[in-house]
């Protein structure tokens, strides 16, 4: 067999005749990011739709500026600037591969000043941005939160939305405290279960929950054995939504 039957590998080239040795995998541009990126720009890509107007939202309220949707598809988003004669504009939809939401035409100079209401600033937005702290402080005040978002996002907001804003939080903490009364007989059976010869007693009002006794066994056995046969009553007052 001669030497000509076999093939180097310093003659292998692709289809098209170039050299793939030196081609590296396409780069993704780093995906905005809200804390570190300033602004937007053309190329700059998003994972999927609701990453790009999370995005969008995130730059809006940062930079003080309000904005009304001409498109907002699975395919396609287009936002303009709520000032009417003001040019800034961003059109963003899916790469050629249909995976990644890519920002094609990013118009970014505002003409109009800084807006301190917006309509972005979502009640639950608000809620979810200042979660920590009314885990920390659950009794805030409605209106210490009003400042707070005046003061770190330079945006009014109204008494009522800041109220939502506290009950959407307490709620992700807490959980819904009408669902909680709904979950009454529940808990009494797991009490049961975990502990028998538990005893527990529900009173109602026309199917409105007025009270509960509970009892677990281990209380009343250590009662009779050592304590002194006295009752002492005592009352714990609820300070939820519906007191009690």
């Amino acid at each position: 067999m001669k030497d000509s039957d076999y093939t180097s590998s310093d003659d292998l080239r692709s289809i098209d005749g170039s050299d793939n040795s030196n081609l590296e995998p396409r780069r993704r541009n780093k995906e905005f990011n809200p804390l570190t990126d300033t602004d937007l720009k053309v190329g700059q890509e998003f994972n999927d739709h609701k990453s790009s107007m999370k995005a969008l939202k995130d730059w809006s309220i940062k930079n003080g500026y309000d904005y009304n949707s001409k498109a907002n598809e699975t395919r396609k988003v287009t936002v303009v600037c709520k000032v009417e004669d003001c040019p800034w504009r961003v059109h963003a939809s899916k790469d050629q591969e249909g995976k990644m939401f890519v920002v094609k035409t990013y118009a970014g100079s505002h003409t109009c000043g800084r807006q301190f209401r917006n309509n972005k600033v979502s009640a639950r937005w608000v809620a979810l941005k200042y979660l920590e702290n009314f885990r920390d402080s659950p009794s805030r005040e409605s209106n210490s939160l009003k400042k707070a978002v005046q003061r770190e996002h330079m945006v009014f907001i109204s008494d009522d939305k800041a109220s939502r804003a506290k009950n959407i939080a307490l709620k992700i903490i807490l959980g819904d405290e009408k669902q909680q009364f709904a979950n009454v007989r529940r808990y009494a059976k797991a009490v049961l279960e975990s502990n028998p010869e538990s005893t527990y007693k529900i009173k109602k009002n026309d199917s409105i929950f007025q009270r509960m006794h509970v009892c677990f066994k281990a209380y009343k056995k250590g009662f009779l054995i050592g304590c002194r046969k006295i009752i002492g009553l005592d009352g714990c007052h609820l300070k939820s939504k519906f007191k009690g």
